[in-house]
């Protein structure tokens, strides 16, 4: 078990969490660290996972007392220090970011003071054989208090085997205003490039069923083709423009 407090202070935590100013977005922030922490399995070269990515968001609950929405993931997991990492290294991260990544374990977990009374972060490292637990709560950040990093049993653990399971309780909004579609077209817009690897796969549930998210597909809109030709004939007419502030436009090309 480790008690410790975290690595800023807390009223900054919560003046920063002001940003996320829908649930969607905060949400987005923590299918965003479980992608992140797949980045193990990416190859470079081509972009491709190397086995199925699994990442759940779950709605439970029917009111603000008993809501909770789980995010759960198998990718590598964290480790006790892993978590000690979060709590005290706040903004930094110790995952590898490359080109593919789009952010870091870091500030956004905070974000879930703007909507929820609690966030509850359960792991397990890929490479161990124990899950361990720290629950931030909206009354930790109010009066500075200590966190607690503790082992748990795999009867506590909610998750399979290794990967990570962020609990969100206790929403402080009308719960009636969460939406699966609303967020559906949330991620869908936030991770279409990466949807269209097979190998992903985020799923939003709930009582009635669920959501399988898929990437956008273009060739099913209708539109007007073009079709360019070395003679530049029966095409549609494109013009580019540049203009500065204060000026009038003027011509780059145009066919």
């Amino acid at each position: 078990m480790i008690n410790t407090k975290l690595g800023i202070h807390p009223q900054t935590l919560i003046s920063f969490s002001g940003a996320y100013d829908n649930v969607e977005k905060c949400l987005a922030e923590f299918v965003d660290n479980s992608i992140d922490n797949a980045v193990e399995f990416l190859r470079d070269e081509n972009l491709n996972f190397v086995r199925p990515i699994m990442v759940d968001v779950i709605f439970q609950g029917t009111n603000k007392k008993n809501s909770q929405v789980i995010v759960r993931d198998n990718c590598v997991g964290m480790s006790d220090k892993d978590l000690l990492s979060i709590c005290k290294s706040i903004g930094r991260s110790k995952k590898r970011h490359g080109k593919f990544s789009n952010g870091q374990f870091g500030l956004g977990i905070f974000s879930f003071s703007q909507f929820f009374e609690k966030v509850t972060i359960q792991s397990m490292h890929e490479d161990a054989s124990d899950a361990h637990e720290v629950t931030i709560s909206k009354d930790t950040l109010s009066n500075n208090k200590e966190v607690i990093i503790k082992k748990i049993s795999k009867n506590n653990y909610n998750n399979n085997g290794p990967g990570t399971v962020i609990i969100l309780s206790h929403y402080t909004k009308r719960w009636s205003s969460v939406k699966k579609r609303k967020l559906e077209d949330f991620l869908n817009n936030h991770f279409e490039r990466l949807l269209k690897d097979e190998e992903l796969n985020i799923k939003i549930k709930d009582a009635k069923g669920e959501i399988v998210l898929k990437p956008f597909n273009y060739f099913d809109e209708e539109g007007e083709s073009l079709i360019e030709t070395s003679e530049g004939k029966n095409t549609p007419k494109i013009e580019l423009y540049t203009q500065k502030t204060g000026q009038s436009k003027a011509l780059i090309s145009g066919t």
